[in-house]
């Protein structure tokens, strides 16, 4: 009974995703890029419930199913989210913590965009020199082309670092997505409790915090000098990509503090008025949770926090 419900399951996920593909494939693939983020949920989904040779049995399904009625990018995306999908399974059934599979989820997609971008695009006859120029046309047609240049004298440099920077952060927010979608599912299904967030167990060291805003602000410091940097380009790429990253990880840290302190002011509903508040604030919110999550990694918001829990109990009770 047991083998016909498992089959029977997987038989069912697999005719609702090639419907859907098919269904996109008459919409001109509008909305294909969902169905390649909703990949690995259903791998991480179904191996849950039973066991990794079944999600095995599943991929190579989806497989089939994407090189069948996906398009070009469909022979790239879906390998790449069964990859996610297989080994964030693996890691869940070894019950590793919610940290490290959000790591890999994250590690996958961030290694898969830039294998795309380096390696799959030239195939595809995609110049990334190209892609780099629209960027700048969108900028421009912002207004916010002569306001950078008054700051940035190198301006196609810039735009190059914050293209590749870009790469990696969308890789980083695709990782976020599946595994924030995933342990919802999960839980939601009563298949594997992992929690709603495991975001903040990940303690961030006090030298590191240090590093990450030291880091931050040297593109600042190369931008502004980039005359002098003019011999050392290469550096200068490294640099402000690495920046960019610091930024957004403290960013994150930054989101993880107003998140545990709306947590213990509201409860249940300390996620979604988090969200909104940094939704509505953005992007004076950018700047802000940057400092925010320096000093929560450095160590004096983390103290804050857990004197105000102290007192949000007392006050309880009292």
């Amino acid at each position: 009974m047991n083998k016909t419900k498992k089959l029977t399951q997987g038989a069912m996920l697999l005719a609702i995703v090639g419907a859907v593909m098919l269904i996109d494939r008459q919409l001109s693939f509008a909305f294909e890029y969902f169905v390649f983020m909703a990949a690995p949920v259903i791998i991480i989904i179904y191996t849950s419930m039973y066991d990794l040779k079944d999600g095995g049995i599943l991929s190579f399904g989806l497989l089939a199913i994407g090189l069948l009625f996906g398009s070009t990018l469909a022979y790239f995306y879906i390998p790449l989210g069964i990859v996610v999908g297989l080994s964030s399974s693996v890691a869940l059934k070894k019950n590793t913590k919610r940290s490290i599979f959000m790591i890999i989820c994250m590690l996958s997609f961030v290694i898969g965009e830039i294998v795309y971008t380096l390696i799959v695009m030239p195939l595809l006859g995609i110049d990334i020199s190209t892609q780099i120029a629209e960027g700048t046309t969108f900028i421009s047609e912002m207004g916010l082309l002569d306001v950078l240049k008054q700051f940035i004298s190198n301006i196609n440099m810039f735009i190059t670092a914050i293209f590749f920077a870009s790469i990696i952060i969308t890789g980083i927010m695709e990782g976020f997505f599946t595994y924030f979608l995933s342990i919802i599912l999960l839980k939601r299904l009563k298949i594997k409790d992992v929690g709603i967030s495991g975001s903040d167990q990940l303690i961030m060291s006090p030298t590191l915090a240090y590093i990450l805003f030291i880091n931050t602000g040297l593109m600042f410091v190369v931008v502004r000098f980039q005359t002098l940097m003019e011999k050392y380009e290469l550096l200068s790429y490294i640099i402000i990509i690495l920046s960019l990253l610091s930024s957004v990880a403290l960013f994150y840290y930054g989101y993880i503090f107003i998140t545990i302190y709306f947590r213990i002011m509201f409860g249940k509903r300390s996620f979604f008025i988090s969200l909104l508040a940094v939704i509505f604030l953005f992007p004076t919110s950018y700047i802000i949770l940057i400092i925010i999550g320096f000093l929560y990694g450095a160590g004096p918001l983390r103290a804050y926090l857990d004197k105000f829990k102290i007192t949000k109990n007392e006050n309880e009770k009292d």
